[in-house]
């Protein structure tokens, strides 16, 4: 529900204290100091007891950015702890709605004014382009902590009739606790178009310009419009979807070579003369690989697009106002997007059908996984004979 962008770098083991990190970044002349601690009970410190070391790599150059330690069980069950107690002291019922709101907020506010260096960070460790992770992902980070903000004094229950001269009935939302969290941003990485056979060949023209036009490059570079992906893990799974592609007989028009040089870059590819069974057709890439297949008919196209085991998001572009409320419907997917693509709004929910994924991220819905309802029945007119 709460999304950050806060890149997760953990303690290197000295048994004293966390010390941090300064990170140099050449590409923007500037040095950032970034705490390596495990933040536990709203602190960095150092592990209790673990050795074992992540790397972590910036995606564009495979420059290790510095290495960090991995928290152990022993360190995780203290975060437990340490959440457990906030939520019977600090947080959860202890602590109003209108003071969580101000808490919230303040964090937002907190993102927002460290926006700029965030981005930096999300660049040198993901490769995503820094004005996109901040334009993007952090203001809407910023803005979804906001409005949960304004929730946080507006979760109520119910008063329900049961008998009016003996019994009444309510409900409250009781939290279900305080989360040991890492933020993740709820993604969407769409693989297939099927575009009407009347305007394919025109479609087709307008993408391969449109895409020839974006500039692939490091993240720091404000030119760049995409970046590499994010390890070589997956770098190697999105060129054994390309790969796959090429050996079913799906055609390449455009990338499908590798890049010479240091980095995690796949060039956008884009494939036609598609079949349904094809790997790169029924599996999700995440990746920077689209195919592109034809239908004739609307029925033809709802067909297709719903011949996937995945339904996480799908969108349709049509003139027909009647047309875009049937295929809207019929689309088997939890987020459709009619004459747009992959924008969210925080009041909105979010959230998949078949293997994408169970319950809802965003607006009110998104409560829901975070609350529990609790019945309370109670009697005042019926007085009752004991034993029973």
């Amino acid at each position: 529900m709460l999304r950050s962008v806060l890149p997760i770098f953990k303690s290197v083991r000295n048994y004293t204290m966390a010390q941090p990190v300064i990170v140099n970044i050449p590409a923007i002349n500037k040095q950032i100091t970034v705490p390596t601690g495990l933040f536990i009970n709203n602190e960095f410190v150092a592990s209790v007891d673990s050795k074992d070391l992540i790397h972590a790599v910036n995606p564009a150059t495979e420059d290790v950015i510095c290495s960090v330690v991995a928290a152990s069980p022993k360190d995780i069950d203290l975060a437990v702890a340490a959440a457990r107690n906030a939520f019977r002291t600090t947080w959860g019922k202890n602590v109003t709605g209108f003071e969580r709101s101000k808490l919230i907020h303040k964090l937002a506010d907190l993102i927002e004014r460290d926006a700029q260096e965030l981005s930096e960070l999300e660049a040198l460790n993901n490769g995503k382009p820094s004005r996109i992770a901040r334009d993007f992902d952090i203001g809407d980070s910023v803005q979804c902590l906001r409005y949960y903000a304004g929730w946080a004094d507006k979760i109520i229950g119910q008063t329900l009739e049961v008998d009016n001269k003996t019994k009444l009935a309510f409900t409250r939302h009781d939290p279900i606790g305080v989360c040991v969290y890492r933020g993740t941003i709820p993604s969407t990485c769409g693989s297939r178009v099927y575009v009407q056979d009347t305007v394919y060949d025109k479609f087709i023209i307008l993408l391969v310009s449109k895409v020839k036009a974006q500039v692939i490059g490091d993240g720091l570079d404000e030119k760049s419009g995409g970046g590499p992906v994010v390890s070589k893990g997956q770098y190697d799974k999105v060129w054994g979807y390309i790969e796959a592609g090429k050996q079913e007989g799906a055609k390449a028009i455009l990338g499908g070579a590798k890049r010479s040089g240091k980095g995690f870059f796949v060039e956008p590819t884009i494939f036609t003369e598609i079949r349904p069974e094809m790997k790169i057709v029924k599996e999700e890439i995440f990746g920077p690989v689209l195919s592109v297949g034809r239908f004739s008919t609307e029925d033809e196209a709802i067909a297709l697009a719903n011949d996937t085991s995945y339904g996480l998001g799908a969108g349709l572009h049509s003139n027909d106002a009647n047309q875009c409320m049937r295929v809207s419907s019929a689309l088997e997917a939890g987020t459709i997007w009619v004459n747009q693509y992959n924008i969210l709004n925080n009041n909105v929910p979010f959230g998949g059908k078949k293997q994408s994924g169970i319950g809802r991220e965003l607006g009110s819905y998104a409560l829901d996984e975070y609350t529990s309802i609790k019945a309370v029945h109670w009697n005042f007119g019926e007085k009752l004979d004991w034993p029973l």
